[in-house]
Order: C-alpha cells, then sequence, then structure tokens
C-alpha cells in the first residue's frame, strides 16, 4: 500500500483494521474494500477508450443516486466536467483509504495483479450507519455507484465507465445494508466517450495586442472549484501553462500547444484536488513565470 501523505497514511490504516479485525471497531460504520476482478471468477480490468487497462492515477468517484433512484450520466459542459448531470452527488465527505474525496487506480500492484484491476489501498470507504451523517456522505442503506475515469481526474478525462456488476450480479448501484468490514467485487462496462472540452483557450476579451509575455493572477483567488487564468503570449511560440501541488508534483497540464501573440483566458476546475496551496507555471519562448493559488473546498 503506498500512502500519498502521513494523513492518508493514518486513513488507510484504521480502515484496513475495520477490515482486518473486527467488526466491533467499526461499530457505525461500514469499511467496505471494493476490489476489481476475482481470481478465483477471472479479472476484470477497468478500461480505456483504447481497450487497454486505466493508467495508475485515474479518478474513480463514489457517487449517491438521488431521489429520482437514476443513475445520471455525467455532465459534458466544462465547468462541470464528468460531474453527474441531474440530482445525484459525488461523496466528498466520505473517509477514503487514500486520502481523498475519490479512490485512485492502481498503485504499486503486485505482479500477480493484471494491470487495472486494484485500487490503492484495495478502495477501503467508510460508509456511515444510516442517519449518522450529511449529505453529501453516503450513508448505510443508500444507493451508490463507482465512476471510473481515464485520467487524475473526471474534469480532464475522455472516457469513463459505469459500474456493471457487484459481487457477479448485474447492477449499476450498490447498497451496503449493514455495519462492519465488507469486501466487494466489482467489473465495468466498456469506456465511454466523454467529450467536455477540458483543454478549452480562447483569446480574452479587450484589446488583443500585447507588448510583454505576463502570467496574471488567477480569480477568483481563494476559489472552490472553478477559477480562470488570463496571460499574454508576445510572440508566436509553445505555450504550456502547468498546475503543480505544494509537494511540486505536476497534477495537470491546462495548455500545450502552439500560440499566436494575444491575450488568453483558460478555465480551471479543480474537482477531485485536495484543499490547499497549488502553483501554476506559463512557459512560452524564454519566458517563464510562476504564480499561488489556493484550492478550499
Amino acid at each position: 500500500m503506498r500512502c500519498v501523505s502521513p494523513m492518508s497514511c493514518r486513513l488507510s490504516l484504521s480502515l484496513l483494521l475495520c477490515l482486518l479485525l473486527s467488526t466491533a471497531l467499526c461499530a457505525q460504520n461500514a469499511a467496505i474494500s471494493f476490489r476489481t476482478g476475482n481470481p478465483s471468477a477471472g479479472w476484470c480490468p477497468i478500461l480505456d477508450g483504447n481497450s487497454e487497462p486505466i493508467d495508475s492515477g485515474s479518478f474513480i468517484g463514489i457517487y449517491l443516486v438521488g431521489e429520482d433512484g437514476e443513475v445520471d450520466p455525467p455532465s459534458e459542459a466544462f465547468e462541470s466536467c464528468g460531474e453527474p448531470t441531474d440530482d445525484d452527488i459525488r461523496a466528498t465527505e466520505n473517509t477514503i483509504a487514500n486520502g481523498y474525496d475519490h479512490l485512485i487506480m492502481g498503485f504499486n500492484e503486485p505482479v500477480f495483479v493484471p494491470a487495472g484491476n486494484m485500487f490503492t489501498g484495495n478502495g477501503a470507504v467508510a460508509v456511515m450507519d444510516s442517519g449518522t451523517g450529511e449529505e453529501p456522505i453516503v450513508n448505510i442503506d443508500d444507493e451508490f455507484y463507482l465512476r471510473a475515469f481515464n485520467s487524475d481526474s473526471a474534469h480532464t478525462a475522455t472516457h469513463y465507465n459505469n459500474l456493471f456488476t457487484v459481487n457477479e450480479d448485474t447492477t449499476d448501484t450498490y447498497v451496503q445494508e449493514g455495519t462492519g468490514p465488507a469486501t466487494v467485487m466489482v467489473c465495468f462496462t466498456d469506456a465511454i466517450p466523454l467529450n467536455c472540452d477540458t483543454t478549452a483557450v480562447n483569446p480574452a476579451e479587450g484589446p488583443n495586442i500585447v507588448s510583454e509575455y505576463r502570467l496574471y493572477q488567477n480569480y477568483p483567488n481563494p476559489f472552490n472549484p472553478l477559477t480562470t487564468i488570463n496571460f499574454d503570449v508576445k510572440e508566436y511560440g509553445h505555450v504550456t501553462l502547468k498546475i503543480f501541488n505544494i509537494l511540486g508534483q505536476q497534477v495537470l497540464t491546462l495548455v500545450d500547444e502552439p500560440m499566436d501573440m494575444g491575450r488568453y483566458t483558460t478555465p480551471f476546475n479543480a474537482t477531485g484536488l485536495a484543499s490547499g496551496l497549488y502553483f501554476y507555471e506559463l512557459r512560452v519562448n524564454s519566458f517563464h513565470d510562476i504564480r499561488k493559488m489556493v484550492l478550499l473546498q
């Protein structure tokens, strides 16, 4: 098990203790270990649009079915790409073993597990006892589902996969009916295209003649989860605009293409990222600049 932070290690250990030791440790919740595939019944990897197993680090969201009782398809609008289109809610407040509000796919899979078949920390999720949580927490007896995206964020994905079987029974949702530890084997449908324009970059309003390279402060800042980044390109060149976390790890590329002289704006949707300090870096020709921004979920 790989821990991405000390907090995620603590969460992982507490959930795995619930799974391995006793129901008493989880008196008011269920610790569910989601796994893809079953060695005794054959593996069922999560596939991308090319019918290849999705990459390590891909995003698996947990969604609560709304009052209409139907699974919503993901939105294809930029500002809400990958999120439900109606009354379903992503379970952003459930305790998940990797320390995020979503599952992560396939870090350090054992050599005997085919690619695309294991969630980080075995996909452990704490589902609270009925009536003890506030939305969007998933409670015991609530109907919910998993949705996998071939990306580290639903917002930047090109394909998604809905739940297809649970413990070899055909379904598209799951209900945990009791407390204590549970292991749930899931398989997914084939990849379905998600046609969001996730790297939209447009000329900013106003004069499009600029005299210098410039990276502007994002607005709004702090933000949750949407913000806008403007920048000026003095001469034609290849432009990259990348997002980094506080550890210096790249989490997203917003722009990677040649651009003419002008002022440009690109929206940034941080859905799926943890709250905290982030950096955005602009590079074009010999120009390089970095600014800070704060995500408050």
